[in-house]
């Protein structure tokens, strides 16, 4: 008598990342889930006690990657899926010595290290804004060779990161000397930082929203495939994201410009396996990369959902961490779209918020997660998943979907407290949480 493998993936969790529950039903049929997750902080180790009904928690907090393997081998893992670039490049090594199919750890590391990145797409042809490695205590003289290599405008942020987390707008000397003193605000980050040449906006208008999209795009027996084109709404200072709209207003000529630069990205980049997330702006030189992630959008599962794209995103990532060749290729009949409300740069804690069960009645949302309340501490610097409110919703097409964003914005009211000035120029701009 044969007995059938039970499949295990191990799934790397941080919180904010897609929705647990989403998560859970997506592997239904399919395997069990070892969650990957770091106790460290106590969003995690409250949220923890759910996964634990849902799957198995290893914790990796302060512990060497060698005990992780050594505990992940003995719980039989057949699979590995990363949902978070901080930590990409460790589960690249995991699954190497697990023998799991995965990023190699040479091409993890052009994936979630946004240097090494910039440098591969520069040797594979990819135009790119000048760019360079630096770090926090850097003395006078690197500060200055950094300022004469990069230029300004300019753009600070962690090498390895997401969600806009320590994100900066870098005016001029002054303010990059300020960020990097040692004992400054980016003081541990200790994959260190990367400054690059802010990339312009196009000289005519190319979205009623942003001039910023991503592609999503996943390889499935060794082909490449996009299934959307995501646009973006005007960001927050100073780089943090407040909303989505998927699929994008682009015209087919540029969508299919959108596509081909994310493709030739991937593959600048050795990219063979996964699914991928690759940020660009339109400039007046075309678009230009952003960033290529190696792994799901955060909120775009949902939005093929609220669009009627009738596809699981997480079903098909799944599959292919498994090895079961997968395919979508979603027919959209509506517009999905997230708006979130953001705290301003200036804010350190929420006084008071409003509106609340107003939003849940406005047409067309799907639904509202409440990330922080009254008398909780916001900080722009973790970037747009420190967000106070997000909103969920659909649309017939894009002026209802604006119409519909205005009217989330008019619903709710937030009252904060302020935090002393930084002294810099920045750049400031679902799931599991509490709902509203």
């Amino acid at each position: 008598m044969t007995i059938a493998r039970t499949e295990r993936l191990i799934v790397d969790y941080e919180y904010g990342a897609q929705s647990v529950f989403a998560l859970k039903e997506a592997a239904g049929g399919l395997c069990e889930i070892i969650w990957l997750v770091n106790l460290s902080t106590p969003q995690m180790r409250q949220l923890a006690r759910l996964m634990s009904r849902l799957g198995t928690v290893v914790d990796v907090a302060d512990r060497p990657e060698l005990h992780i393997v050594e505990e992940l081998r003995r719980l039989g893992p057949t699979g590995i899926l990363s949902l978070s670039d901080r930590s990409g490049m460790m589960m690249a090594r995991i699954a190497a010595a697990l023998g799991l199919e995965f990023h190699s750890p040479e091409v993890a590391g052009r994936l979630f290290d946004k240097l090494h990145q910039r440098e591969s797409l520069l040797v594979g042809g990819i135009s790119c804004p000048a760019f360079v490695g630096v770090w926090a205590g850097a003395d006078p003289v690197d500060i200055e060779a950094f300022a004469t290599h990069v230029g300004f405008p300019a753009v600070l942020k962690p090498r390895q990161g997401s969600a806009s987390r320590d994100a900066y707008r870098v005016r001029g000397r002054e303010d990059l000397a300020r960020l990097l003193v040692a004992g400054g605000p980016l003081q541990d980050e200790e994959g260190g930082m990367i400054l690059e040449g802010y990339l312009p906006s196009p000289d005519h208008r190319v979205s009623r929203f942003a001039p910023i999209v991503s592609v999503e795009s996943y390889v499935s027996g060794g082909e490449l495939h996009h299934f959307a084109v995501t646009g973006r709404l005007p960001f927050a200072e100073p780089f943090r994201e407040t909303g989505s709209v998927l699929p994008s207003d682009l015209s087919a000529e540029l969508a299919r410009t959108a596509e081909a630069t994310a493709a030739e990205a991937i593959g600048a980049l050795g990219a063979t396996y996964g699914c991928f997330h690759t940020e660009m702006k339109f400039t007046p030189e075309g678009p230009r990369i952003i960033e290529v992630n190696g792994r799901i959008g955060g909120g775009i599962p949902e939005m093929v959902e609220l669009a009627g794209g009738n596809e699981s995103i997480l079903r098909l990532a799944v599959e292919l961490a498994l090895g079961v060749p997968g395919h979508v290729q979603p027919c959209y009949s509506r517009i999905g779209w997230w708006r979130a409300v953001t705290p301003p740069v200036s804010a350190n804690r929420i006084e008071a918020i409003t509106g609340l069960e107003k939003l849940k009645h406005l047409p067309g949302v799907d639904h509202v997660i409440v990330n922080r309340g009254a008398g909780e501490a916001v900080d722009w610097r973790q970037g747009y998943r420190d967000f106070v409110v997000q909103v969920y919703g659909s649309g017939r097409d894009y002026e209802e979907v604006e119409n519909q964003c205005a009217s989330v914005d008019r619903a709710i009211s937030v009252t904060y407290g302020e935090a002393a000035s930084v002294g810099v120029s920045v750049r400031v701009g679902a799931d599991d949480r509490r709902s509203a």
